[in-house]
């Protein structure tokens, strides 16, 4: 009787547990989320080609000696401005005086006045008085030239912020090197901020996944109590899902840990070499004052030496005429025409001599770059980066980029152009596409681009030439046309298409044609209106295009 009676209420726990179950898969299955959307709108289309480029100033020169000598004089700093006539640079000119005082001598010989021993005579004093007094104001000037440099550095240089530097130029170097380290070290504190954050992130992820696997591991076991049921089937693909879920977490913060972790060394290196170069400028600064105090005392010795010489020299061709008036009762012959011509032409070329010792502004404009050092011996080669004094005339600031051939053939002389400057903290300034070049360049890894030229319009405050820019070139652009984002469009075998809401949450594809391609929106030129409503596509739906973030007009 027992054992009948505990097999009827087992009977009665399946059934039970049979009619839940049936209530369970008999429930209606919750309503699918609605579908995010987007609308279409009228607007503006715009599509640009970006390059980096330089700020320079068109019409560059660079001047340089044209004879060999000994750099006495540089009398320009790169900033200063000058005015045309100014002189810029002197080299050792005791040599070409006395060649010219010498042809002097000669052609006044040769007009036949110069052949009376009278006449040398007074030529010799002559010629050694000039020749004394120049050599006289070779020595005051390597006085005055020692005095300024020992005057152009100091100690106080290295401090970017000292006012009592006298070498403004060094200051500048200096405070660029300054502002490099400091950029280096922004970079390295956004890195460490976002690796923190990143972790917080990863770790809330990871949980999240492994809260999700436990809650599925235990719905497992709760449903598969029997075993082989279709609730215990859907919970153990449930459970596999979760589990996949979890490993896909720890792997994402695997991955975004070291890619972090990456990212502070690759700063922390930046730092550290943004710090190297700011201490080798201080001591190549400190080098470069002291080697033109050592060159300018050198020069002065020489001059010195030379002033010594040029007295003794004078001396004995003054003893020499003298002896000659003696000797000599009357004039010699008048010189043939021949040889006047002969010594005319020689006082040209010794007065030319003479003027390629001075470089004198042949415009106005600011000095760019100044490579001789007094005391240094200059070549009077041609002018390259590395010699001479560059002015930049004071005219519009200009852009030179690189721009990639495909982006290249889409740029037009006249196009208007933005430009970033990241010295400047980011500051943009306007263009126009003033050029294109018409011959390519290949680089070293076989790039082939174009130069652009870009002409300021309104330059901001600060910019100067050498600065890296950021070069926006407006290549083409619609107004008043209706528009969506790019990432709601699919483009495929052809054709493009949109997906237009239908009942039930469904979707039909609707085909559109397209007009320009901008960069945050395509031109949509048919089979759509204004107020039309699209669906932004799923991952499976979407082909050859994935919907970008943060769509405008969206909705959900």
């Amino acid at each position: 009787m027992v054992k009948r009676r505990w097999i009827n209420l087992s009977l009665v726990g399946v059934l039970i547990l049979a009619l839940v179950v049936l209530a369970i898969s008999l429930r209606p299955a919750p309503p699918d989320a609605p579908r995010s959307t987007v609308t279409a709108s009228v607007g503006t289309v715009t599509a640009t080609v970006t390059a980096n480029g330089t700020v320079e100033r068109s019409g560059t020169v660079d001047l340089t000696f044209g004879s060999v000598g000994t750099v006495t004089e540089v009398a320009v700093r790169v900033g200063d401005r000058v005015q045309q006539g100014d002189v810029l640079a002197r080299i050792d000119n005791v040599l070409a005086l006395q060649q010219l005082a010498s042809a002097e001598s000669t052609l006044a010989q040769a007009r036949g006045s110069a052949s009376t021993a009278q006449q040398t005579l007074a030529n010799a004093i002559a010629t050694a008085q000039g020749t004394n007094e120049r050599n006289r104001q070779a020595v005051t000037q390597a006085k005055s030239n020692l005095r300024a440099a020992e005057a152009l550095w100091s100690d106080a240089c290295v401090v970017s912020t000292d006012p009592t530097c006298p070498n403004p130029a060094a200051q500048t170097q200096v405070r660029a090197a300054e502002t490099t380290v400091t950029s280096a070290q922004a970079t390295l504190d956004a890195a460490i901020a976002t690796a923190t954050a990143n972790a917080t992130r990863y770790g809330i992820t990871l949980n999240q996944a492994y809260a999700t696997q436990v809650k599925a591991q235990a719905d497992r076991d709760a449903s598969c109590d029997p075993a082989s049921t279709s609730t215990c089937r859907s919970a153990e693909s449930t459970l596999l899902t979760a589990q996949q879920a979890f490993e896909n977490a720890r792997i994402a913060r695997d991955a975004g840990l070291l890619a972090d972790k990456q990212a502070i060394t690759s700063a922390t290196n930046s730092l550290a070499s943004a710090n190297v170069a700011l201490q080798r400028l201080h001591a190549e600064l400190r080098k470069a004052g002291s080697d033109a105090v050592r060159t300018a005392r050198q020069a002065l010795t020489n001059a010195e030496q030379a002033y010594a010489l040029g007295k003794i020299a004078g001396k004995q061709s003054v003893a020499q005429a003298e002896s000659s008036a003696k000797s000599v009762a009357e004039e010699a012959p008048a010189a043939s025409d021949a040889a006047v011509a002969a010594a005319e032409a020689a006082v040209a070329a010794a007065q030319a001599a003479v003027d390629d010792t001075t470089i004198i502004a042949p415009m106005d404009g600011v000095v760019g770059a100044v490579s001789y050092i007094v005391g240094e011996v200059s070549t009077g080669s041609t002018p390259t980066d590395a010699s001479g004094i560059t002015l930049v005339p004071m005219g519009a600031l200009e852009i030179v980029a690189d721009f990639a051939e495909s982006d290249a053939a889409k740029v037009r002389v006249g196009d208007p152009v933005t430009v970033t400057l990241a010295a400047l903290a980011g500051a943009t300034a306007q263009g126009t596409v003033t050029a294109v070049d018409g011959v390519a360049t290949t680089g070293a890894n076989a790039l082939v681009t174009y130069g652009v030229r870009v002409q300021l319009t309104d330059a901001p405050e600060g910019v100067s030439e050498g600065m890296t820019a950021s070069v926006t070139v407006t290549v083409d652009e619609v107004t008043d046309v209706l528009l969506l984002p790019a990432g709601v469009i699919t483009e495929r075998d052809g054709r493009a298409f949109v997906l237009r809401p239908g009942p039930d949450n469904s979707t039909e594809e609707v085909t559109i044609t397209l007009g320009l391609k901008g960069d945050t929106g395509t031109e949509v030129t048919g089979g759509l209106a204004v107020g039309d409503t699209v669906v932004i596509p799923e991952a499976d739906e979407s082909g050859s295009q994935q919907p970008d973030s943060g769509i405008p007009g969206g909705s959900n």
